[in-house]
């Protein structure tokens, strides 16, 4: 991705490295992606006492077991806290919180969106540069979420452009399919018609 903003972000490092709002990285997050989400969880704790956290794992999600499994370790009930975690292994991404006004205040699909847009997508970038984009986009809007439910304003999340490129993706799908529909149902019954209406005027 582009690089140079996650350069500009690891100069931020410095002055979080006592965050720990990323809370596990064994898929080899880059430091630009980790200062980024220090920043804004920093931000977002200050100004709402929520704690958002990054749980990014290699682990498998075995059968029969709940995506909170993987956080429990990290899970105070005494805290308001809402956890992004991120599974490529188990082929999982999920917004989990034990606080029922975050857990339901929050619109769950619309966060993790911005991280399945960014992985699915056809480019040239790593998957590990993917899963850095993509944490930080769905980051960003968990903060920005959280911080509307507290009535406050964060000047540190991201813009939502990759919201934006996958809505029109999504459109460009849609169009698709209505076409093929129309080529394979419409249009034949269409032609038929009009070579029966023809046949009529000519007898």
């Amino acid at each position: 991705m582009n690089k140079v903003v996650w350069g500009v972000a690891s100069l931020l490092l410095p002055a979080f490295l006592n965050a720990t709002f990323v809370l596990k990285n064994d898929i080899g997050l880059n430091e630009g992606a980790i200062a980024q989400v220090d920043r804004i969880g920093q931000e977002l704790y200050e100004l709402t006492g929520v704690e958002a956290f990054v749980v990014a794992t290699n682990e498998n999600l075995d059968r029969g077991k709940s995506a909170y499994d993987l956080i429990e370790d990290y899970i105070d009930e005494s805290k308001d806290q809402i956890f992004l975690l991120l599974a490529p292994k188990s082929q999982r991404i999920h917004v989990l919180s034990k606080n029922e006004y975050l857990d339901k205040g929050v619109n769950k699909s619309k966060i993790t969106s911005f991280a399945i847009g960014v992985i699915a997508a056809r480019d040239n970038n790593s998957i590990v540069d993917k899963y850095a984009v993509g944490i930080v986009q769905s980051y960003s809007e968990i903060a920005n979420q959280v911080a509307k439910l507290k009535n406050a304003t964060l000047s540190s999340t991201l813009p939502n452009n990759t919201q934006n490129t996958v809505d029109f993706l999504r459109i460009i799908v849609y169009i698709g399919l209505v076409l093929i529909l129309y080529a394979m149902f419409l249009r034949p019954f269409i032609d038929k018609r009009k070579q029966r209406k023809k046949e009529t005027q000519d007898d």
